[in-house]
């Protein structure tokens, strides 16, 4: 069965020496792939700590580090956003996920709380409500 959702290697179209990998067993590979590493991202990075970039794309940043399993910088981001509005809830809803992670529990229900009280979103709320039924 793997056979047949193997990935296949084609020389690519252009004509260059670079072959290219096609199949339905590319999504296999590209689950398994680390993230990609780029300059522009950790540069990116730097520039939001010194110049306070946008609030949500700091959240929304942390929770990309979260996919990754980087949760030292999904922390060093939600943290950054916290500094900035700790009066809204996207930040605490991420870290209450990260502490969720980290299996601190009671932090995790804190900060889910926090979230909870404060998001006037009907959507988020419910998605930080599933969360918090998920840690009892």
């Amino acid at each position: 069965m793997l056979e047949q959702i193997g990935p296949e290697i084609e020389k690519g179209w252009s004509g260059l020496s670079d072959s290219v990998i096609v199949g339905p067993g590319i999504g296999i590979i590209k689950h398994l792939a680390p993230p990609p590493a780029s300059l522009i991202r950790d540069g990116a990075d730097i520039l939001s700590m010194f110049f306070g970039s946008n609030y949500d794309a700091l959240c929304r940043s942390a929770l990309l580090h979260l996919f990754w399993g980087e949760i030292d910088k999904a922390k060093r981001k939600v943290e950054l956003a916290k500094q900035k509005h700790d009066d809204r809830a996207f930040a605490h809803h991420v870290y209450g996920l990260l502490q969720g992670l980290r299996a601190d529990l009671n932090g995790a229900r804190f900060e889910l709380h926090l979230a909870h009280e404060r998001e006037g979103f009907d959507g988020a709320k419910k998605r930080i409500y599933r969360a918090l039924q998920l840690l009892t």
